[in-house]
Order: structure tokens, then sequence, then C-alpha cells
């Protein structure tokens, strides 16, 4: 196993939660997301590891567990998926974590610090409406937050949580509590940039602030044939006018992205004039100021329509960690391979860690920049290359 490539690696996981589409569908405390926990497990074991979970089900793999009472450095990324989405999102960069913390680990070299590699339980939030909810654990251990969260099948966060690592339980020790100096996260580039430019790496300066709300508007459910026009209070026709209103006003701010990714509608049945709509909006900038005055439009929208706002998430902008990202820098010529700095316009495990610690992400190219589809792709060279830095990253920080 000490052979192994993170390509043989990502190649374990192919059947774990593939989809008709053949993408992969692993929501956090899933049927797939178990079955991935225990497939890294096991890989885990057979790279010498030690590893352990918490009790909100991230997954962490060190040489000797009587080191984690010592500051460590932390690298990892994390296991779910959205859904339908593709294979190395997350994956990747989890599996990367795990095979080089083992090749530094059993080298001859002698370590300053100990390493952990951290599979983190969630960070789409693709079930429930929060993100990042096994890095935030990380740093608050504040459970509250999150329990009471329902999914679409009414089942709450803190039930499936609870279930999903007591069946981990049998394979690997209970434990918490790290005292970390620096996190890095190495992860596909999600974007064009890399391979239009034709550069082996890419080191991340600033990840974009993040806001996510969920969008609420109530009507009055009714019959689709006995309602006249002029006497419906229809919830999807409020939904539509206020979806445009604010495609057209959040345009006239620069740079800013913006998606309206689900609409749900109830009793979404086709006869029964809708009662109510819920939609997603999710806003990014790199600066906050932008942003938030991108959140004050919205909010003044729904408010004209009456409407229920609640925010899912909220993360600022961050910035990595310049001397880190001089580490990596020196890495990739030290293994001959090309960099740039960039940006990142995706959010990242690495985003909640950089408010506390000092993190640095890596990229390596995405073939036609897609991700988030089954399609995403990455070249098993590029794959191979980002391990490559990594690897040399936590050798020269440990050394």
């Amino acid at each position: 196993m000490q052979d192994k490539k993170i390509t043989d690696l990502l190649e374990s996981f192919q059947a774990i939660g593939r989809t008709k589409n053949q993408g992969y569908t692993r929501t956090v405390y899933d049927q797939a997301w178990c079955q991935a926990q225990k497939q890294c497990v096991n890989i885990i074991k057979e790279l010498g590891l030690v590893p352990w979970v918490d009790e909100i089900g991230n997954l962490y793999a060190t040489a000797d567990l009587t080191w984690p009472k010592e500051p460590v450095i932390l690298v990892g990324s994390h296991l779910d998926t959205v859904v339908d989405g593709g294979l190395y999102d997350g994956l990747y960069g989890a599996l990367a974590a795990v095979l080089s913390v083992s090749q530094v680990t059993k080298s001859e070299q002698r370590l300053r610090q100990p390493l952990v590699a951290v599979i983190f339980s969630e960070e789409e939030g693709s079930r429930f409406d929060a993100t990042f909810t096994g890095s935030q654990y990380l740093l608050e251990r504040d459970l509250k937050g999150f329990d009471a969260l329902d999914d679409v099948q009414g089942q709450t966060f803190g039930q499936v949580r609870q279930a999903a690592v007591a069946a981990l339980s049998p394979f690997v020790q209970t434990a918490s509590c790290l005292k970390i100096t620096q996190y890095l996260e190495l992860h596909i580039e999600q974007g064009p940039i890399l391979e239009n430019t034709g550069i082996n790496i890419g080191i991340v300066t600033t990840i974009v602030g993040q806001e996510r709300f969920l969008i609420q508007l109530v009507g009055q459910a009714n019959h689709a044939g006995t309602t006249p026009m002029d006497c419906r209070d229809d919830a999807c026709q409020q939904a539509v006018s206020l979806l445009a209103d604010l495609y057209r006003e959040l345009a006239q701010i620069p740079d800013l992205r913006y998606t309206i990714g689900k609409v749900q509608l109830e009793p979404n049945v086709a006869n029964v004039i809708p009662g109510l709509v819920t939609f997603s909006l999710d806003l990014r900038h790199q600066d906050q100021s932008v942003l938030s005055e991108a959140v004050g439009v919205v909010a003044k929208l729904v408010d004209q329509y009456r409407a229920k706002l609640e925010r899912t998430t909220a993360v600022m902008p961050t910035q990595m960690d310049m001397g880190l990202q001089g580490e990596i820098a020196e890495a990739c010529q030290s293994v001959g391979l090309t960099h740039q700095f960039l940006s990142s316009g995706a959010g990242h495990d690495a985003q909640v860690m950089g408010e506390q610690v000092p993190t640095a992400m890596i990229f390596v190219p995405s073939v036609g920049g897609v991700s988030h589809v089954p399609d995403e792709k990455t070249t098993p060279a590029d794959l191979e290359n980002g391990q490559r830095v990594l690897t040399a990253v936590l050798a020269k920080l440990v050394g």
C-alpha cells in the first residue's frame, strides 16, 4: 500500500455513491457517505496510520494517537459532494492528505511537529441548510446550531449524525480537541484558469466571501380550476416577480456572482395553486463591503414582497497566509513544476480554518474548468503533481 498513488486511492471510490448520470452523490451521513468513510478508514489503516473520529463525523489520521496532544499541522479536505457531482471535488484533497501524511511520517526524516490528516464530514450544504459544518465544529466545538436542522425527509441533523458516527465507532477510536498551528488544503481548481494558462499548480491568495439565503413567499393554496385569476394569492407568481427583480438589481453590482440554484413549490401539484415557494440565493465577492451592499439590496427587495429571508451561510473573504504561499512556491520549484497565484471563487474549508490559523490552498487544473457535475475531471498527471507538491510542503514544514 505504501507504493499506492493518489489515482489508485481515488479509483477505489468509483462505485460508492454512483448515480444513474455517472456522477456521485454523498450527502452528509447518508448511506454512501457512511460507506465512503469506512473505505477511508481502511485506507488509513493500510497506509500505517491511526484513524479516529469526532462527534460530528470528521475523520482523522496520524502516525501516533498520542501526538495530537501536541500542536499539529493539519491537512485535508471534505468527503461530501453536491447532488450528482464529480469524483474529485473534496475527495481528492482528503485522500491526498492521508497519503502525504503517511509518506512524510514513514520517511526517515525526523519530524519536529506532528502531522494530522482530516477528512471533513461536510462542506457542501447539500443535505441540510448549513455549510462547512465539519470545519466549523472543529474550531468551535458546538453542535447546537446544527442538530435541530432537518432535511427534506424530515430527519434532523442530530439524529442522522449520531447514527452515522455510531456506525463508525466499531472501526475507529473517538477523540477530539486538536491544537492546530497551520492548515493546508489541496483541491481541484473548479475553474478554467490553470488549464488555459498551461500552469501546473495554483497557489490561492484569497477565497471569496459567501452569503447564502433561503427566501420564502407565502400565498394561498387553492383549486386550479375553480379559483378565478383575480381571486388568487399565488405564491409562485410572487416568486417569479421577485426573482426577476433580484436578477435585475444584482446585475448592477460589478463582479458579484449570484446564483438561484434551488426552488421548491408547495404543495407542488399540477392542479393546485402554489401556497408556498422557497428558493435559495448564493452571493459571492472578494470584497466584504460589496457583499454587504448586495445583501442590503436583497433585504430591501424581500421586504417589499413581504417575504421571509433566512441567512444559512455567512463567510467573509479570507486571505491565505503569505508565508505558506511562499513555502508552496518553493515546493513547486523543488519538484520542477510551474505555478501561479490566483484567487478562489469557490468556498472551501480553508476559508473557515483561515479565520483562526495560518492557512494555504493548492489548486490543480480542472479539465474544461468544469466542476460540481458528473463530467468533472482532472488528469492523472495533474492529480499526482498536486500530491507531490503537498508532500514536499509538509516535509519542509515539519523537517
